[in-house]
């Protein structure tokens, strides 16, 4: 009962989150991407409007994308790659206003009807303590931050690649 209240407590506030941001930011901004943007520049050391492989260095998501966004292999990424990558990354995960390919309730909408059913609700709940327990890899009722990494990392590695992204390494 304990561990149920505490995944709706969960859900409840990263629903009440998510459409608090909605609120907050005006129609149309789009604060994670003029922040990546913005990053961007900044590692753009020597201001030529590319991003060498060294440049990239700071940025964790450009670093382990580099080759896939670098499509012309020049070793540089252009403003139009970058572009091309971000415009792909929102078909593939964020949708309208950041929100997953299966609307605001993500994958707690089994049927993407955009409402949540009890059942639904049961169902995703199941799922994400099955997804605890083999999480917790020393069984002691907690997750910590190296066992939540580790069982992101293995469920990465266990999806197919999506569109033309070459397979996770392993």
């Amino acid at each position: 009962m304990k561990t149920r209240n505490i995944l709706l407590v969960t859900l409840a506030i990263t629903a009440s989150s998510v459409v608090l941001a909605q609120q907050s930011a005006p129609a149309g901004e789009r604060p994670m991407r003029q922040r990546m943007e913005e990053r961007i520049k900044a590692a753009d050391a020597n201001k030529d409007g590319k991003i060498s492989k060294t440049e990239a260095a700071t940025i964790q998501p450009l670093t382990e994308h580099f080759d896939e966004i670098d499509t012309n292999k020049d070793g540089f990424l252009s403003q139009d790659e970058l572009k091309a990558a971000g415009d792909r990354m929102r078909r593939e995960h964020g949708g309208r206003r950041g929100h997953g390919p299966h609307g605001p309730f993500g994958a707690v909408d089994a049927n993407h009807d955009r409402v949540i059913t009890r059942d639904e609700m049961v169902q995703h709940q199941q799922k994400m303590l099955q997804d605890f327990d083999a999480a917790d890899a020393n069984k002691d009722g907690k997750l910590s931050a190296d066992e939540m990494k580790a069982f992101h990392d293995k469920m990465r590695a266990q999806r197919p690649p999506r569109g033309d992204a070459p397979p996770p390494a392993k």
